[in-house]
This record gives structure tokens, C-alpha cells and sequence, in this order.
């Protein structure tokens, strides 16, 4: 078997680290030997965090600045630290579900959505000089957002109609004077603990509105969200069709479509890569038939726009966690349903990472744009089917959040008074022996270094698909959720060589003491990295410039120089973190008296 290079070696002992880790922690007497040998571990884990979650926030993967385009992508674990939190006024009726939209896409191509290049003006509060069309069946209400992380696009509802700070605007014109809103992005950054108010018209149809709304729909609307890539085969078209054989309005047909997705299409936050010359829709509905919220949208899209239903592809976040709020002095919740209590005078949203999210838009003539959910992790979408609200008490108290799964995700709750101590220790027959954690560790070792030896060989003879995504596509397709340090790896070998020669930039910067923050733009990175090194001033820009290039403008000139420039940086900044850290063992000059030798 061929020798494995350090690297990969080092990535398969963390791997059989992540794996064995949940075992080895729930064996008492080995605890605090475990702990002792993977302590080293944790420094190298944290660094790799850092470097791949800044080159991830630039190239798509998670980023609170969408870009013209969006990669479907496989999916990438996110935390519950809050995004931002929004104070509402009460809703008119408890069926409006909040979506805080960062932007929408108009064109489906190669897997992924892109927008056009629309019309673009700055305005300020005292000059919101953008005319919206007037549509029925909304309700119009003030948001206020309070930001916990920096934002480049100011996330706001539905349709907005004036905000609170200077912004450039991306819209569609149409008409005369009209316009629809696409992008609402801040003329400078927002920081953390920054303040901003949106004022906007929010869906609130009712059913028989939505099924009368017809299919007159505008020419702006027709030759811009009507789009299907010629990459679709026959089989989808004709299962849309089957799907609303028995409707006989656009509503109740986008309602059909809607609830066969979130029937047949099992969630799940995380994907294999799309196989090889597949088209990601056709994939989803007859092969794998499990998704998150990027694939279920775009296939709704895809399945109503074959029907001719323009229909688009919104992004930002879902409504997150509800808490009503009361006027000072007053206590008692309102239960919906129950007149008892003390009405609330307004609601306030926190909004986590973990509440990123992606959504169809259908439009209604008359109506205008209106949010539809296929995502099996969320709730289904109710609406008013008459001028009296539906009850919506069954799927639980409106103020606890919009997720079904909160209570499984968040594990198991305890009693309050739940005391720790008080549990009896475990029956010493039931710990696993020592032995077995040292055998699974040889085992998994022995499983790895085989294979992986055999691939080593092969991959020099032709080229197939790197083993990190051959090894994360197993353990999905048998439901195994793969340990975070085999992602990452599979992330990087997927990386273009580009990709990775940018990495050094962000590996570098953590290496030296500097780790870049998740919004910095790579311009940014490539100057903080040339002043901590001056002698590799232009190789640092070099490369800087064409990933940037590359990423957004889908061109380069300089490959050879940009990967020569990657490998100087890595092997440069190895040397200085090694001249730091022998630095500070050399004994400094003592000072003489009266300043004599």
C-alpha cells in the first residue's frame, strides 16, 4: 500500500477523532484519558474552522451578502446565533408567516440561479422616490431590525416600500413608472448593533381571492419568470402535469405541487454532490428524493413554470422564534382562541443562522408576489379562506416559534427542578470496555488506510472522484451523518485549484494571528495579508484579484501565476509563524550600566 501523505493522514486521524469521540466521552474511566489525547487535536480543529469558514463565506457556501448568482450546493451546518431580531405590531390575523427576503433570482441555468442585470438607484429615507405597483389582499405594518452581525443586503418583507437608511436599489422597471424591488442593499455596511426600519406591504389574500386572481398576467412578469432550462427532461414536465390533473385554478394547482413535494421529498440538511451530468430537479423528484430548502424551492419553481405559472427564487431567512410584547406592568399571554389576557401591542422575531432559508414566489395577477413553503421542516403555509381567520391553534401556541421540529431539535427538556446530581450513576456492567474503544480505533484505521492506499494508486491512472466526497456520499446515502472534519476535507478537495490557491490567503491569515472575519471581501483579506508580509506584496494581490475575478466575473488570465503565488504564501507564512514562535524563547539583551560594555 502506498505511504498516505501527511495531510491526509492527519485529516483520517481526525475523522476516526470525531467518530470515536461521542463513545470515548461516555466511558467514565477513560474520560479524562481521552480528553488528554485529543486535546492537542483542538487547537488544529479550531484553526481549520476558522480558515474554511472565511473562504466559505466568499464563495457562497454562507454569507449574509447574496451575490448575482447562487449555488444550490450541499448544505452546510448552521449555529442558532442570532442574525438579527425584528419588532412587528401585531399581526392582522395569525395566518401572515414573516419572511425577512435578502433577494430573489430570475434564471435557473447548470444547477444554479442567477439574476439580471437590472436597473440599479440610490435613494435616501427623505427621497424613497421608487413608484410600486398597488396590489389588493395586503396588509401594510413597519418592521424595526436590530442587527447582531455585519449585512450588506438589508433584509425586509415582501414588498418594501421605504427604508430608513440610505440604500441602492436593484429593480425591474416596467410600465412607465413602475418598478418591483429585487435587492434593498445598504450604501455602507451595517455593523452589528446597527438599527434599521422597513416599511412594507406583507401577503394576507384570502383563498378565494387567490383562486380568482387569474392568469392575465403582466408582459414583464411572462418574459422574465417563465424561464425553463432546456436541461429539464420530458418526465418532469409530465409529472407537473400529473400533479394538477384534477385542479382547476393556478392556486389550488401551486397548492398540489406544494404538498407533493413536502410528501415525497424527505428533508435533510445536507446532499451528496449532484452525480455527474445530472440535472439537480430530475435528481431530487426520481432519485434520491430528499432535500433541504434550496433544492425544494428550486424544484417547485422548475414544476410550476413548466405549467406556466411564473414563479421565482426568493432567499434570506424564515420568521424564526415569536415572543409577543406586552405594555409595561402587564403579564398574562394571550392563548389563541381564549378572549383572557392581556392583548399584546406588538411581537418581536429573533432570527438565527440557522433559519437561512430559500422559497418560491408565485405570482398573482393583481396580487403580486406571494411566499409558498415546500420545505419539509417548516410549516405548512394557512391562509384566510373567507374574511374570517382559520385556526391555526392545532400546529401550537403562534408564539413559540414556526419550526414543527424545535422540541427534536433542541433534545430532550427536563423538569425544571431537575437536579443533575440527584441522577444515579451509570451500572459499572454497562460501560463499554476499554478495549472496545482501542479496537473500533485499529478497525477504523485498518478500514481508511486500505482503501485509501488502493485509491492513491487508481486516481494516477485516471481520474475519478476524490475519495473525501466518495467516503461523505456513503455515509449519507446509509443516513450517517459525516463527522465535521470529513466535510471539511470533502469541501476542500471540491474546491477549483483557484479555490484552493485562495485558501492560502485565509489559511495564512489564521496561521499568523490575524483570522479574517466571514465578511471581509477578498480585496480585504489579500491587503491584510500583504502588510503582515511586504515581500510578497504583489503574489498576495495577484491572487486576491483573479479569485476575485473568477468568483464573480467567471474569468482569469494568470493560473500559472496564481497558483505558483499560493504555494509562496503557504510555505512564507510557515516560515514566519516558526521565526515568531522561535522568537519568543531567545533571551533579550540585558541592559548595561551606565551604558557601558
Amino acid at each position: 500500500v502506498d505511504m498516505m501523505p501527511p495531510p491526509l493522514a492527519a485529516v483520517i486521524v481526525l475523522v476516526i477523532i470525531a467518530w470515536v469521540a461521542p463513545i470515548a466521552s461516555s466511558i467514565a474511566p477513560v474520560e479524562t484519558t481521552w480528553q488528554r489525547l485529543t486535546e492537542p487535536w483542538l487547537e488544529v480543529r479550531e484553526d481549520l474552522g476558522r480558515a474554511f469558514k472565511s473562504l466559505k463565506a466568499t464563495v457562497g457556501v454562507y454569507s449574509d451578502s447574496f451575490g448575482d448568482s447562487l449555488a444550490l450546493g450541499q448544505g452546510n451546518p448552521l449555529s442558532d446565533q442570532i442574525v438579527f431580531t425584528v419588532e412587528t405590531p401585531v399581526r392582522e390575523n395569525d395566518t401572515i408567516r414573516f419572511y425577512w427576503r435578502a433577494r430573489v433570482y430570475d434564471t435557473y441555468l447548470n444547477n444554479g440561479w442567477h439574476s439580471k442585470d437590472w436597473a440599479t438607484t440610490e435613494v435616501t429615507p427623505n427621497e424613497f422616490d421608487i413608484t410600486l405597483p398597488e396590489y389588493e389582499g395586503r396588509w401594510e405594518a413597519s418592521f424595526a431590525f436590530d442587527s447582531n452581525i455585519p449585512m450588506g443586503n438589508l433584509h425586509v418583507v415582501s414588498q418594501p416600500e421605504w427604508v430608513s437608511r440610505p440604500v441602492e436599489l436593484t429593480y425591474q422597471p416596467f410600465g412607465t413608472s413602475l418598478a418591483d424591488i429585487q435587492v434593498v442593499h445598504g450604501q455602507r455596511n451595517l455593523l452589528p448593533g446597527e438599527k434599521y426600519e422597513v416599511r412594507a406591504q406583507v401577503t394576507n389574500a384570502t383563498e378565494e381571492e387567490l383562486r380568482n386572481a387569474g392568469t392575465e398576467y403582466p408582459d414583464w412578469v411572462i418574459n422574465n419568470y417563465l424561464q425553463v432550462p432546456d436541461s429539464i427532461p420530458p418526465r418532469v414536465h409530465n409529472l407537473a402535469r400529473e400533479i394538477v390533473a384534477d385542479e382547476t385554478n393556478v392556486y389550488d394547482a401551486v397548492n398540489a405541487i406544494t404538498q407533493y413535494l413536502r410528501e415525497n421529498v424527505e428533508y435533510q440538511d445536507a446532499l451528496p454532490p449532484i452525480p455527474e451530468e445530472r440535472e439537480a430537479v430530475d435528481w431530487i423528484l426520481f432519485d434520491y428524493q430528499k432535500a433541504f430548502c434550496n433544492y425544494y424551492a428550486t424544484t417547485e419553481i422548475i414544476l410550476l413554470r413548466s405549467l406556466g405559472i411564473p414563479t421565482r427564487m426568493a432567499v434570506g431567512y424564515a420568521q424564526g422564534i415569536r415572543t409577543p410584547i406586552f405594555a409595561e406592568g402587564s403579564a398574562n399571554i394571550p392563548i389563541p382562541g381564549e378572549e383572557e389576557g392581556t392583548s399584546a401591542i406588538g411581537e418581536l422575531y429573533d432570527v438565527r443562522q440557522s433559519d437561512l432559508h430559500a422559497w418560491p414566489e408565485v405570482y398573482f395577477p393583481g396580487i403580486g408576489w406571494v411566499e409558498f413553503e415546500p420545505t419539509g421542516n417548516q410549516f405548512p403555509i394557512q391562509r384566510i379562506e373567507s374574511e374570517t381567520p382559520v385556526d391555526v391553534s392545532q400546529f401550537g401556541n403562534p408564539f413559540v416559534g414556526n419550526l414543527p421540529f424545535d422540541d427534536e431539535s433542541q433534545g430532550p427538556t427536563q423538569p425544571e427542578n431537575f437536579d443533575p446530581a440527584s441522577e444515579p450513576p451509570a451500572a459499572a456492567g454497562n460501560q463499554p470496555n476499554i478495549w472496545l474503544v482501542a479496537g473500533l480505533i485499529v478497525l477504523g484505521l485498518a478500514l481508511i488506510a486500505v482503501p485509501t492506499g488502493y485509491y492513491l494508486r487508481k486516481r494516477k491512472d485516471r481520474e475519478i472522484r476524490p475519495l473525501p466526497l466518495m467516503i461523505e456520499h456513503g455515509l449519507i446515502r446509509f443516513n450517517i451523518t459525516p463527522p465535521m472534519a470529513l466535510r471539511r476535507w470533502a469541501f476542500y478537495t471540491a474546491l477549483s485549484p483557484i479555490e484552493r490557491a485562495y485558501l492560502q490567503i485565509n489559511q495564512a491569515l489564521t496561521r499568523l494571528d490575524a483570522p479574517p472575519n466571514p465578511y471581509d471581501t477578498p480585496a480585504e483579506r489579500a491587503d491584510r495579508l500583504a502588510d503582515i508580509l511586504p515581500n510578497l506584496k504583489d503574489q498576495i494581490i495577484l491572487l486576491g484579484s483573479e479569485y476575485q475575478h473568477t468568483t464573480y466575473g467567471r474569468q482569469f488570465s494568470q493560473m500559472e501565476d496564481v497558483l505558483e503565488a499560493g504555494k509562496l504564501i503557504r510555505n512564507v507564512s510557515w516560515i514566519e509563524k516558526f521565526r515568531r514562535w522561535f522568537a519568543r524563547f531567545q533571551e533579550p539583551p540585558h541592559p548595561s550600566n551606565n551604558g557601558a560594555i
